[in-house]
């Protein structure tokens, strides 16, 4: 194998390096400490370079999620609750197109016809947050997933290629079974105390700025401009921001259209559509904030699928608003569980043909992660998803 001139020249270095100690010549000390540096930044290259196969991370900055360093006040955690579930989704029925259906499909995909049929799944691993602490997973199966880091949004993506599992196959089914944690969350913010912003930074122009579902066009912002009229504090403005969508948006599932402009205009939705627009005009008026989804129990211990928000105050970090529930600003039962936090969330090996139309991604992110993410090609199959209780024990304070 040919070596590069800087492999060569190292070795050659640390060869003299050893005859010249074997003949008990002393070796200067700069050029021990000399060769010792070359010798760690060649096998730092090296690490750097054979990265593991399962493993990919993506090069922006990972912010911090809970506890960053630069908060002084902590929200109370109270009530904890020790949860088992199992999360199951996947495909039955399936059914693959014949070789000849085959063909023109990897013709118009631009794709080889050897790689069809095709099941791609991603699933958003809970992660620990605010409220949510000692994640303990017991099982996957097939426990063949790849894991990526969407640093951006400070969530851990499992990507599972299932294509392989097909052939022959009348159901695909993936389990993952975990146990975890949560507490009950309430801020209590005393607005006199509240930071400013760092209007320069990277992490708040992410958090305050326009996308897709949380566009704040010139209805949104004006909105928003007039609830909280010459109020300065952040605290104090996403408090009236809440209050005023609490008292005029009306409960309606399912909304026949999704975004913070729509949500405006009918000011009726489920809970994803109050999320949507409490962000919208947070951010219109400079206040970071971004969605949280994921699950919540009911008291028969059945989970059903949930969303907020959450809106970022100087020195006390992620505040909870969920607009849907019996939640005063800033608190949160110890019945969730978080998926995913963030909007438009990155999925690695998204094929560039997947969109809105023929699966859950487009333009390679999907719009939030809650149980799965799927993308298929070649082959007809129902779709299912479940998450069941295993058990639930409150802990003792």
């Amino acid at each position: 194998m040919k070596r590069s001139r800087t492999v060569q020249w190292l070795f050659a270095a640390l060869h003299r390096r050893w005859y010249r100690s074997r003949s008990n010549e002393p070796v200067p000390r700069h050029r021990f400490f000399l060769s010792g540096c070359l010798l760690g930044f060649f096998f730092v290259c090296c690490a750097v370079g054979t990265k593991s196969p399962d493993v990919l991370v993506s090069s922006v900055k990972l912010y911090p999620d809970y506890e960053p360093s630069d908060l002084v006040f902590r929200p109370t955690l109270t009530d904890p609750c020790r949860y088992e579930v199992e999360m199951t989704c996947g495909l039955d029925s399936i059914q693959t197109a014949p070789p000849s259906l085959l063909e023109e499909l990897a013709d118009s995909l631009r794709m080889s016809v050897v790689d069809l049929p095709l099941v791609y799944l991603w699933t958003a691993e809970p992660v620990e947050r605010t409220g949510q602490r000692d994640i303990h997973y017991l099982q996957i199966q097939p426990d063949i997933g790849l894991r990526f880091e969407d640093r951006r949004n400070g969530n851990r993506i499992r990507f599972w290629d299932l294509s392989s599992l097909i052939q022959g196959a009348r159901t695909l089914r993936l389990s993952r079974r975990f146990q975890y944690t949560y507490y009950r969350v309430e801020y209590e913010v005393d607005s006199s105390k509240v930071g400013v912003y760092n209007q320069s930074s990277e992490f708040y122009r992410f958090y305050t700025r326009p996308e897709r579902w949380l566009e704040y066009n010139g209805a949104i912002a004006d909105t928003a401009r007039r609830i909280v009229g010459r109020e300065t504090n952040p605290y104090l403005r996403a408090l009236l921001l809440f209050n005023w969508l609490k008292a005029h948006g009306v409960y309606h599932y399912p909304p026949e259209k999704r975004g913070a402009t729509v949500m405006l205009q009918t000011l009726a939705g489920d809970c994803g559509q109050f999320a949507y627009l409490f962000i919208a005009l947070c951010r219109s008026v400079g206040i970071p904030a971004r969605l949280v989804a994921g699950f919540q129990t009911t008291d028969d211990l059945e989970w059903g699928y949930h969303a907020w928000a959450e809106c970022f105050i100087p020195k006390y970090g992620w505040i909870p608003a969920d607009l849907t529930e019996a939640c005063a600003f800033g608190e949160l039962p110890n019945n969730r569980l978080v998926s995913s936090v963030g909007m438009n969330i990155p999925l690695p090996r998204a094929p560039r043909w997947a969109n809105y139309s023929n699966s859950d991604v487009e333009g390679g992110v999907t719009d939030y992660m809650q149980m799965a993410t799927i993308v298929r090609a070649g082959l007809a199959g129902g779709r299912f998803s479940d998450i069941s209780m295993i058990k639930a024990k409150p802990l003792a304070p």
